[in-house]
This record gives structure tokens, sequence and C-alpha cells, in this order.
């Protein structure tokens, strides 16, 4: 009652609608983030369509919240808020028929009165109540069912509904299991959560798991992170409610989503393969019981892989049919005759479909993953599987791919997922590297930072103390610096945060030009006054006075002020501007559009190296050893470089703001 939120269903079952694979494919395959789930716009409250359908078939993936809505109904049937008039009767269909039994002697009518006697009703009742279409039968989980019963319980289904025609019915099943339609009812599907459901479930989850008011603020937290840009996939994976409700538990342990993203999805992928039917005491027979967990990862990471690196993401049943067939084939687990391997190949498919709900239906006959999460995972799985005398060279295939958005995620997971990523990781860099080794000026851009960053002595992290200087030379943000060392998030040395404080008055210069009004100059007054807060290093005392001694006081007036600023104010706010950089760096700095573009796609490419890092286990020093060739200049010893470049316009050189 607590954790119930509103299930919304579709007008329509996905898996009849007559679409091709190209209509599905008009997407750039390199705009991030890239997610397969449709967003939902058309779909109503399954309790509404309940109320006007007395028969109804709901369909669903696993996970869904098929069976949370059955039993919400009955709550709310029990609490006189849906069919007042009805008792509601919850039934597994699995225990409908035991082993024990022989599939032609089903009677639900039977096994009715035996779970109505089980709860001390007496037994002559019950017949009046279904006769009046008084009880509100609830059967659960069509899929649970073995294949072979299948068409007795649809014929026992079928007797029952005939019988007891007054009754409203509710049957829940996987999507692609029932091949036959029972007349009568109204099929329908629940739809992936929205973002307004995501919210309510996850607010309800931690006001109910999370004593306040640390509750509320969990949720807060869950939701502000749910939505940063590097939390895309995870934003594709809470549209189904078993994998928001994983989060929500790993989120309440961690207060964070986890770093290692690999290790997630694999949690992921095991609740869908086993998990799942394990909690709920469901054994399948099926073609694939022998397998083990495993087996089913290797076939559909073959088809994962398979399909992305041709970038499929939907794809003709025909074609996963034959991509089966030949990891069977490979494997030697598949008939020699061609005909029986192709319908093994089917069978298996239906298997991936049904039972997992890993590969699903868009439309007839067109597939896809259920998340394009899993597709990447499986493929980075598939990859680091590669045998070691194949290895070296598929991950210097895999390295060339760095700058392009779609294998982003595939290289982070190889990296979470490889026993030994030092090989990848330490090619992903040169990669990067190689991108601006041929560049003059950003190497002499480099090279500048890095004497910086031996020149100030603090307790960071040296790798962290270059980018959050690069960061300030180009106005990037800090996030490569806080990656790398998280105790500038927390607090700043005093060194950095007085090159920071010079770097907004040289931003605050930047935006004043000679037409400026008299509140932007008295701002920048204020920011002037910038030693009651900061101690003015010895280094730049000199240009400092000698630039604050240049400006008229404030008593001078407003028109006199006025008029020394519209005469001298440029001139002077450039002379402060090379004052700053000249401490900042040492030295002028070359600056072009072109050269902001390449140090831009640079840093933001070290950023990924460093999520890459992030996701692989390194002993202490490899890591060591790849930090410290992170924003370095190819060649140390080239510092005559450093004094050719010409002074910056005042327009030019950017430093990060706050």
């Amino acid at each position: 009652e607590q954790l119930y939120t509103e299930v919304h269903i579709l007008p329509y079952l996905t898996q009849q609608r007559w679409l091709e694979v190209s209509e599905f494919s008009n997407f750039e395959v390199n705009q991030q983030p890239l997610r397969l789930n449709e967003p939902v716009t058309h779909s109503k409250p399954a309790l509404a369509i309940a109320a006007t359908q007395s028969r109804l078939m709901l369909l669903g993936k696993p996970g869904a919240g098929k069976t949370t809505f059955l039993h919400h109904l009955a709550l709310q049937c029990a609490r006189d808020r849906f069919r007042a008039d009805c008792i509601p009767v919850v039934v597994s269909l699995r225990t409908v028929v035991p082993e024990a039994t022989e599939p032609a002697a089903i009677d639900l009518a039977a096994h009715l009165e035996l779970c109505w006697v089980k709860d001390g009703l007496p037994a002559h009742t019950l017949k009046p109540l279904l006769d009046s279409g008084k009880i509100l039968v609830l059967l659960d989980g069509l899929d649970e069912v073995g294949t072979d019963a299948l068409p007795s319980l649809r014929d026992a289904l079928q007797r029952f509904a005939d019988e007891y025609y007054q009754l409203p019915m509710v049957i829940t099943s996987r999507l692609g299991v029932a091949s036959f339609t029972l007349p009568g009812f109204h099929y329908a599907e629940v739809a992936d959560l929205t973002q307004s459901q995501v919210e309510a479930f996850v607010s309800q989850y931690f006001a109910a798991t999370t004593p306040a008011p640390q509750g509320p603020q969990l949720a807060r937290q869950f939701l502000e992170q749910l939505k940063h840009p590097d939390n895309s996939a995870l934003r594709e994976l809470v549209a189904t409610p078993i994998l928001l409700h994983l989060l929500c538990r790993i989120f309440q342990d961690r207060k964070t989503f986890p770093t290692k993203r690999a290790k997630l999805y694999q949690v992921g992928l095991e609740i869908l393969v086993s998990r799942w039917d394990q909690v709920r005491g469901i054994q399948r027979n099926l073609a694939t019981e022998t397998w083990s967990v495993t087996d089913k990862l290797k076939v559909l990471s073959h088809i994962a892989a398979h399909f992305f690196e041709q970038e499929q993401y939907f794809f003709d049943k025909t074609q996963v049919v034959q991509v089966i067939a030949q990891y069977l084939q490979s494997e030697g687990m598949g008939p020699s005759d061609t005909e029986q391997l192709r319908f093994a190949s089917e069978e298996i498919l239906k298997i991936l479909e049904v039972e997992h709900g890993l590969l699903v239906q868009r439309a007839y006959n067109v597939y896809s993953f259920s998340h394009l999460t899993f597709q990447e995972y499986l493929t980075a799985r598939k990859i680091a599987a590669t045998p070691e005398p194949l290895l070296p060279a598929r991950l210097k295939v895999l390295a060339q791919y760095v700058d392009t958005p779609r294998w982003r995620e595939v290289i982070g997971m190889t990296c979470g997922a490889l026993i030994q990523p030092y090989l990848l990781l330490n090619l992903l860099l040169q990669t990067i590297e190689r991108t601006v080794q041929d560049k003059a000026s950003v190497q002499t851009l480099l090279a500048q930072v890095h004497r910086k960053a031996q020149h100030i002595k603090v307790d960071i992290d040296a790798a962290a103390l270059r980018a959050f200087y690069l960061a300030l030379s180009q106005n990037l943000d800090w996030g490569l610096a806080i990656a790398l060392d998280s105790r500038i998030a927390r607090s700043l040395p005093h060194a950095l945060e007085f090159d920071l404080a010079l770097a907004r008055l040289y931003h605050q210069c930047g935006r004043l030009d000679a037409e400026a009004d008299y509140r932007s100059i008295l701002h920048l007054y204020f920011a002037l006054n910038i030693k009651p807060k900061h101690d003015v290093p010895e280094s730049f005392e000199t240009a400092w006075q000698a630039c604050l001694a240049q400006l008229p006081p404030l008593d001078t007036g407003k028109e006199a002020l006025l008029a020394w600023w519209h005469a001298r104010g440029p001139d002077w706010c450039n002379q402060l501007r090379k004052q700053i950089v000249l401490h900042c760096f040492g030295s002028p700095l070359l600056f072009s559009d072109t050269l902001r573009v390449q140090v831009a796609a640079y840093y933001n490419a070290l950023r990924f190296f460093v999520t890459c890092l992030q996701e692989a286990t390194l002993s202490l020093d490899q890591r060591e050893q790849l930090l410290s060739q992170l924003i370095q200049p190819l060649n140390l010893a080239r510092k005559d470089h450093l004094s050719h470049g010409s002074l910056l316009s005042a327009s030019d050189f950017m430093l990060s703001v706050s």
C-alpha cells in the first residue's frame, strides 16, 4: 500500500504493430544519450481500464508491475474502492496446474473452491457468488504455466469464462507467452514508467523504508543524481519497476550510484535471467533448462555484439534467429540438420523474450534489447571474453572508437569487465594523446599548465592539479579535476583559491568595455578588494599594487569616475588581465577559436578516460603510472617554446568562473 505506484497501460500491443525495422532506425547513432524505449504519450491508468473492461488480459515485460497491480486491485476491492460488490480472489495460475494432475483435468472452479475453504469459508457459499458475478477473479502468471499445459489451461479458462459469464476477471502474463486469444477479453500492455511515475515511486520507496527526515532527503538526492548527464543509461533502466527498485536499494546503502556500472548491470541481468524466477519458486520446463546463467549470457552477448558492431539496435526475427544458429554451431551445441537448427534457434529466441524479457518485440517480428544499456554491457562482456591470443588486437581496435559517442558506454564497461584492464586503458590514453600530438599550440599550453602545477606546493594529486589549471585556462568546468581528487570539491588550498579569485576577476574585467555603467564599475571595485580574504603572494604584490594605484578613488564622484573609465578603463583592464595571466601561467598564452575547440575536445576525452579508470580494477602502481601521463606535453624539455607567444587581447583568454 505504501509503495504502490499507479500502473499505466498502452492502448495497443507493441508486438502486433506492423512496422519495419527501418521505421525504428531514424536516429543518429552517434548522438547521445541514445535510448531504445519510446516515450509514453498515450497511456492510460490501468485501474480506469479495469473499471470499464470486465475481462482484461494484462501483458507486460518481466518486472513491469503486473503482479503488484493485481494485488493492488484486490486491496482496492476489499476496501470498497473498486467493484465494491465483489469479493476479490487472487490465484497464481501455476498452482492450478500442479505436477500431479493431468492437464486435461484442470478445473478452475474447483481450484477456487479449494482456496475458498482453505481461507475458512463454507464451500457451499461460493457457487451462488460465482453465478451472480460477485467474485473478482484475479489470475496471475499465465507465463508461469508449463508450455505443455497451456492448451489445456486455455480450454479450462474458456469453459470457466463461458459458464460464469458475469464474473469480472483479470489475467496477467508476460508478453509473447499466450499463443491463443481468449474471446471476450480486452488485451492491454503495461507501459514503461514515465518520469512522474519514477519520481512518485522513489519518493514512496524512501518514505516507506527510511525514517524521516532521511527518507525525503534520500529521495531528492536520488532524483537529482539521476538527472545528471552521466546517468542517462540509468534513466532508461528505471523505466522498469524491478530495476528501479534495485537502484533504490543500492542507493539506500551507498547514498550514490555505483561508480563501477558494469557490476550493476550484471546484477540487473542476473535478476531477469534467474533470480526473479528463483525467489518466486518458479521452475520452467524449457529447451534451455540445462543452461546455466553464464550460458544464457553468452548467447545474449553474441547477439548483442553482432548487432551493435553493425550499428543495429532493431533487427528482424530472421536476422536474430540466424545469429543464434551461428552461435550454436560455433559452440557445437546445435543440430546438424538445417531445419532443426532453425527450429532450435527460434525456441531460444522465444525463451530469451518470454522468460527473461531481454529481447522484446517492438513490432511484429521486429526485435531489440529491452534496454540499450543491456546491449552495450553484453557487447562489452563479449569483447572482454576474447581469447588471450586475440585480445590485444581486439582492444586496439576498440580504443580507436574513443571519439565515437555510441561506443563510449561499451568501452567503459569493457574496462570494468576485463580482469587486466591496464592494456585497454593505456591504449585509450595513447589514442587521446595522438589527437593533440601535432598541435603545437595545444602542446605549448600543456607545457605551461605542467610548469604551473610544478610550482604550486599543495596537498592535491598532481594530475588533478594540472586538470584544474587546464580548466582555468579555457573556462572549462572542474569535473576532470574533481574526478581525479575529490578534495578539490570540498575545500580548495589557499594558492588555488587565490588563482580562482583572480580568474573571476579576469572574467569580470573582460565583460567591461568603454560604455560600462556606474553600477558595473562599482562591482569591479568591490571585486578588487581581495585582500581581506586572500594574502597576495609577493611575486604578484608589486604588479597588483601598480594596477590599483592607477585607479581613481571611489570618492572622486560618479561623473569623474565614468569620465576616467570611458577614457582609460578598457586599457587598464587589459593591463590587469595580462598580469593575471603572467601570475597564473608565468608567460603569455597563444589562443584562437580553433585552439579552444581542440582543447575542449581533448579535455572531454580525458574526462571519459577517467570514467573508464574509475570503472576498472587496477593496482596502485598501474593507476599511478597512467595518471602520471595525464595532461603532459610530449616533450617537457622544449621550454623555449613557452616564450614565443604574443600577449592576449582582452577577449581572447577566458578563465573559469565558479
